[in-house]
Order: structure tokens, then sequence, then C-alpha cells
């Protein structure tokens, strides 16, 4: 029911005032014969004109709140959640789903540093290198199939066809701490030769403070605890881009990235009886250096009857070094013990791609191509305990390595003037390897068929109606594929952690049912249905091996996912609103998991009912001073999950709510001051997880508080 309305409201939005003034301008098009020229980096008009469905946004939404990574920006975007303390964006979640279900592409290929959970954090993206973000619900047949929940493509900027310069300088504080960012894009066109200096700069801070808080069986406080959390990152990003007109149809272009970062962390904890005094304390600094660099070259080459053959090699590297010393104190403030961890993570990969496009036939436009890849990930850690060298644990040292081949062909139909059918079939198969450090080695060959049908009906200039179907997949992260055990509490609250080499992909079939409606001046409004099936859905439970509880992934069962997604973006000129721009989308989410042996069906874990973001601009004309806000809003969630004794594990977690604010002055022709304010309501994010005995009796619980800080950020941007 809840469903039926929100489609319902979203249709009475979509006939909205604006559409009449698109239907007027249609048919004076028509009756004039005019030509429309429309801006190709228009993102509203690049999603009206794709084949498949996606939903594009340009350097505008980027810039708007002067977001120092793409994670600022994608948390904004219909349906995308995050997981990590309020106010900060490391991992997305498409549609409420582990991150690992969202594929994260830079320029349409996967790029290094997501190490074991297969997808990069987007706070190490700096939003000033992004010209577009693609988000892609159901894949088609020439891109990777390894996105359940859908697609991310960050577009980097690239070549001007003129001579363009930017320059920008932010100084601001988070909590108590200075922060700052510095960039410049330059570029132009010299002859037969393009090219963009893309150079970025980032001093970044995180502040949080946690207070966690444990009871007994009861009821009564047990201890309490409260963490200081402190992190400064600095980062350099290079993304040159260099063009090259070979003559006779042929191009070249090569795309270096670079990402170097350090970052220090301070992690203090002053641990409480329940009487208040104080039971010990820890001390943990650590340093972190991380490298992500890649080289990506692009040859082309146009063949007679409009089709073009291109040729795609990629080399990546990414290595990340951390060294943590954790000091712990008795009651008394003494030194009980002195922990040094040196940890290195490796991951290297080699990938090349063929294609060929244009292959027509009559109304028919063909694409095929092959795809290789090799993949070498590898973590080594050593733990120094007083001075003593420890004797490695299996998860100390984890190797895998992975060759992934694919080959696809798709046809682009077009049928009659205001439809277009994409039906694709992507063929890939993966050979793994992997050992530990003890010794033990494992392989295992997976290959699937993976087939897509999209379908676009131009129902007319204004409006477009969509639908597709395709199979999808999701890999297990590579460190749950290791068979030994990392020794922790081995408790139910801390249990051990191990893998599980047996594990299999996910698979799901997703459809896609939606309906887009474009207004004048950059509006639109679209609803989407979607559903999931999944297969072999992938979870972590705590089970019982011995004397110890081992936290270890599983193949649980299948699941269905579904749903309703609306967005909307228009000028309520009509109602008298001159000069505001009114943004708005919502997604209603559901999911059911079942597990074989159990009639118990529930929700996927830590996927919330919805979440929704409202956002409001208003410009002043003449002049350009604008404001804007944006509200973003999750709801808080219940999940219930049995642990391995047989207990029942409640984890309650309270919504989510942040405003971002901005305000933008232009200096002349040329400059733009920017103020902006992010996380004005300075949210905290309470978590409480109790635990009953099998018969319903309380055991424990425990509570946790964490506090965040606002960010406030003035920058200087001037365009030449």
């Amino acid at each position: 029911m809840r469903l039926r309305k929100t489609a319902l409201a979203s249709c009475m939005v979509m006939v909205w005032g604006p559409p009449l003034e698109a239907a007027a301008e249609s048919a004076q098009e028509a009756r004039l014969g005019e030509v429309r020229v429309v801006d190709a980096r228009d993102p509203v008009e690049a999603r009206r004109r794709a084949p498949t469905a996606k939903q594009v946004y340009g350097r505008e939404d980027i810039e708007k709140f002067d977001d120092a990574t793409v994670g600022d920006v994608l948390r904004r975007l219909p349906g995308i959640t995050y997981s990590g303390p309020p106010g900060v964006t490391k991992d997305i979640r498409v549609r409420g789903l582990d991150k690992g279900y969202t594929q994260i592409l830079i320029d349409g290929e996967p790029i290094v540093g997501g190490a074991k959970e297969r997808q990069i954090q987007v706070d190490r993206l700096p939003a000033d290198m992004i010209e577009q973000i693609e988000l892609i619900h159901n894949p088609q047949a020439d891109m990777s199939a390894d996105g359940i929940g859908g697609t991310v493509n960050i577009v980097l900027r690239k070549p001007p066809a003129e001579g363009y310069a930017r320059a920008r300088v932010g100084v601001g504080r988070t909590g108590p701490e200075e922060v700052g960012e510095a960039s410049v894009q330059y570029g132009d066109r010299q002859g037969k030769l393009s090219y963009l200096v893309n150079v970025g700069v980032i001093d970044r801070a995180e502040r949080l403070n946690d207070t966690k808080v444990g009871y007994q069986a009861s009821g009564a406080v047990k201890d309490r605890s409260v963490e200081s959390k402190p992190a400064d990152v600095k980062e350099l990003t290079l993304a040159p881009r260099l063009r090259w007109d070979l003559g006779k149809g042929q191009s070249l272009a090569l795309d270096p990235f670079l990402i170097a970062a350090q970052e220090d962390k301070h992690h203090d904890v002053f641990k409480f009886k329940a009487d208040g005094t104080l039971n010990g304390a820890q001390a943990k600094a650590e340093d972190k250096e991380r490298v992500i660099a890649r080289l990506r070259g692009k040859w082309t080459r146009r063949l007679a009857g409009d089709r073009q053959l291109s040729l795609r090699l990629t080399a990546e590297q990414g290595r990340e070094e951390k060294a943590m010393e954790t000091r712990d104190f008795n009651a008394a403030g003494a030194l009980t013990k002195t922990t040094l961890q040196q940890d290195q993570q490796d991951e290297r990969e080699f990938a090349g791609r063929i294609r060929l496009d244009g292959v027509a036939m009559a109304r028919h436009f063909w694409s095929v191509g092959f795809e290789a890849e090799l993949k070498d990930w590898e973590t080594d850690k050593h733990t120094v305990e007083n001075g003593v060298l420890k004797a490695p644990v299996p998860g100390d040292r984890f190797q895998v390595q992975e060759q992934r081949a694919a080959a696809f062909v798709q046809n682009e139909w077009r049928i009659g003037r205001s439809s277009v059918l994409t039906p694709g079939l992507r063929l890939e198969r993966i050979r793994r390897e992997s050992g530990d450090g003890v010794g033990s080695e494992r392989a295992s060959t997976t290959s699937a068929l993976n087939p897509s049908l999209h379908f676009l009906h131009r129902w007319d200039p204004t409006t477009n109606v969509r639908a597709s179907v395709a199979q999808s997949q999701r890999l297990p992260k590579l460190d749950d594929l290791a068979p030994g055990v990392n020794l922790k509490g081995g408790t139910l609250t801390n249990p051990d952690q191990g893998g599980n080499p047996d594990l299999r992909p996910e698979r799901a079939w997703g459809l896609e049912l939606g309906v887009e409606r474009f207004f004048p001046r950059q509006g639109v409004a679209g609803i989407n249905f979607f559903y999931r099936d999944v297969q072999d859905l992938i979870e972590r439970q705590v089970v019982s091996e011995g004397a110890r509880f081992v936290s270890r992934p599983f193949n649980v069962g299948d699941a269905r996912i579904w749903g309703a997604e609306f967005d909307l973006r228009s000028r309520p000129d009509p109602i008298g609103l001159r000069g505001f721009v009114l943004s708005f989308n919502y997604a209603r989410l559901f999911s059911e998991v079942e597990t074989p042996g159990s009639t118990e069906k529930r929700r996927i874990k830590d996927q919330p009912p919805y979440v929704f973001n409202l956002g409001l601009d208003y410009e002043v004309r003449p002049g350009g001073f604008a404001i804007g806000a944006i509200y973003n809003y999750l709801p808080a969630m219940t999940h219930r999950e049995l642990t391995g004794d047989g207990n029942t594990k409640l984890k309650f977690e309270s919504a989510k709510k942040l405003l971002d604010v901005y305000a933008v002055q232009p200096l002349g022709h040329d400059f733009r001051l920017r103020l902006a304010v992010r996380n004005v309501l300075k949210d905290d994010k309470f978590r409480d997880e109790t635990t009953f005995k099998p018969d319903g009796s309380f055991n424990a619980r425990e509570t946790r508080l964490e506090e965040s800080s606002r960010t406030w950020f003035v920058s200087l941007e001037g365009r030449w």
C-alpha cells in the first residue's frame, strides 16, 4: 500500500506545470522546423538520449557544496546510503545493500585500491577531478556484471576543445582542525595534440568521539569507555589527459592517474568500571601511506561504413603501508603492553580490451569485444609484542591471483523512430588461486553467461519509458576466501575472524521498469521500480568452533530485493517561485532473505526501509548570487540476527540526518567566492546491541554514541 501511494504521488508530480511548457516548446519546434543545439555536457540531456537507463550528474551538482571527495557527492544521489561515522562517507551502498554489491568504475574501468572488499573507498577520490558521475542500475553486456546493486561510473575531466584554465583554493575547519584544498586545471589544443593538466591537493580531517556502555545480564552497568578518534589526511592527485590525432581516422589517448596520500590517526580509549573509577586505557597511533597509480592507453581507428576499432591497455598498481603502535595501560596508569604492527597490501592489475563497434545491418548497430584481466593481491603483516616478534597466523600473509576473460556481443536495434532495443550477451570466466601464510592453497574456476536486455521507448519528445532485465553477480571478498582463522577475542561479542574457500559467487536476475519526464531548462522527473532475485547470498555468521566463537562467511540462502525510486529536478516557475530549483529523490526499499531449514524471513542486513534527499537552490538574477541547501535523511533501523550459541541479537541504529548549505557570490566575470557548511546539524549516531538467550531472557547489552563534527569551508575559484 505504501509503495502504491508513493508511485501515485510521484506520477502526480510528473504532470506538474513544467511539462505543459515543454509540450508547447516541442510543438513550436515542430511547427518552425528548428534544430535544438544542446550542450553535450548537459547531464539531463545525456540521460534523455542514452539507449540504456542511467542517471547522470554533472559539474553543477558536484561543485555546489564545495565537496572534498566523491563520497560527499554520492551520498546525495537517489537510493544511496553509506556506512561509517556521521558526516564521513567512506563506503556507499546502493539501495541499502552492502558495499560489495556496488561496482565503482573510473572512466568505465575498475581501479585498484579496493583491496579485499573489491570497492575503493570513495573518500579517496577528490571531487575536483570529476567531470560527471553516472549511476547505472542494470549492466549492459559491454561492461562488467559485478554490480548487483548497481554501478557508479566516475568520469574524469577531459581535454578541452580550446584553451581553458581553472584554479581553486579553499580553507576551512572540521571541528577544531584546519582543513584546506587547492586544484588547477589547464588545457588547450596545439595542432594534433589536445591536453589537460589536472592537479589537486587536499588536507582534510575527521574528528569523532565515541562512548560505549556495557550492561550485565541483571541490567546494571558493567563498564564504560570513552574514545577519541581524530584523523588527518593529506592527499595529492594527478589526472593529466593527452589526446593525439594520428590522421587517417586514427587517434591515441593516454590517461595517467595518481593518488598519493598520507593518513595519521590517533585512537585514545579510557575504560571505566561501573562505579566510574578508571579501569585502564589504550593509546593507538597509526601512520598510513597509500599510493594508487594507473596508466591507460587507448588506440582508436575509424573504418569504412562508420565502423570503429579500438584497443585499450591498462596497467595499475596500488600499495598501502600501515604502521600502528598500541600501548595498553592498567588502572594505575602503568604501561602493561606495547604492540607494533606493520601491515602492507599490494595490488597489481593488467587489463586489455579490443572492441569493434558499428557493424551495422539495417537498423542494427552491433558491438563485439574481448577482455582479459590479471589481478594480483597480497597482504603481509608483522606484529611485535613487548619487543618480541610474534609467530604469523594464517591471515597475516595472504595472496590471491585472479585471471578473468570475457567476451561480449551487443546489438542496439532501432525499432521505428521512437524505440530502441539493446540485447546483449556476456561470457565471463574467472580462474582464482589463493594461499595463506601457513601453506594452505586453494584454486577454483567459475564461469557465467550473463544476458541482458534493455528497452527504450520515446513516448513523445518529453517522455521516456524504459525497461531492462539482466543477470549480474557479486564475487566474494578476497579475504573471505582465506581458509585460516585470525585470533581475536574468541568470544560472542568479539569473535575470531575466519574465511571460507568454498564460497560461491552470488548471482542475481534484475528487473527495472521506469518512466522519465523531461522539462525545459534541465528539468526531469523519473520513477523506477526494481526487483532482484539473488541466489547464494553471502553473509557472515558467528559459529561455535570448540571453545571459541568464529565469524565466517557462508552462502546462507536466497534473497529478493525490490522497491521504487523517484527523483525530481525542476524549476517551479509556474507557481511563482522564479529563480528556485527544487530537487528531491526518494527510495523505498524492501528485501527478504530465505535461509534453508528455517521458515523465518528477514530483511537483508543493514538495509534501511527508505532514504530521501530534499534540496532547494535559489539564484538572484541579475548578479548571480546563489544559495542552497540539501537535507539527507536515513531512518532508524533495527536488525535481528541469530548468533552461534542460539542467542538472538537485536541491533538498533538511530536515524541519520545530514544538512549541507552553501552560498556563492560572483566577483566579476572570472571569479566566484563560495561558502559551504557540511553536516550543519552535527548529527550523532546512536547504536544499541541487545542479546537475548534462547528462552527470551535478557543476556547482555552495549550502547554506543558516536559524535561528529561540522565542516566550514570558504573557497575562491577563477576561470579563464
